[in-house]
C-alpha cells in the first residue's frame, strides 16, 4: 500500500463549521511545506508515519486502583451483612 497524506504525521486536515460540530474535509495542509494537499494524495518523500500509542496516564492507574478498593470494602461489608442476617 502506498503512503497516503492523511497517515503522515504532518498533515493537518481542515474543518468547515457545520450546524452543532465542525466537519472534517477530505482535504488539508502539509505543516512542513504550507501547501493543501487532498488526503489520499501519495506523499512526498518527507512522509512520518503518525503513531497512535495506546499510553495510560498515572493519574488513571491511581483511580481505577482507589475505585478496586472501594468496591473491594464495599464486598466485604456486604458479605459481613448477609452472613449476620442468616
Amino acid at each position: 500500500m502506498d503512503k497516503q497524506c492523511f497517515a503522515c504525521s504532518h498533515y493537518r486536515p481542515y474543518y468547515t463549521k457545520g450546524y452543532c460540530d465542525f466537519d472534517r474535509k477530505d482535504f488539508g495542509e502539509c505543516s512542513l511545506t504550507k501547501t493543501a494537499t487532498d488526503k489520499h494524495h501519495p506523499c512526498c518523500d518527507k512522509f512520518y508515519a503518525k503513531y497512535y500509542g495506546r499510553t495510560t496516564p498515572d493519574f488513571v492507574i491511581k483511580k481505577l486502583n482507589d475505585n478496586l478498593n472501594a468496591l473491594s470494602t464495599l464486598i466485604v461489608i456486604l458479605r459481613e451483612h448477609y452472613e449476620i442476617d442468616k
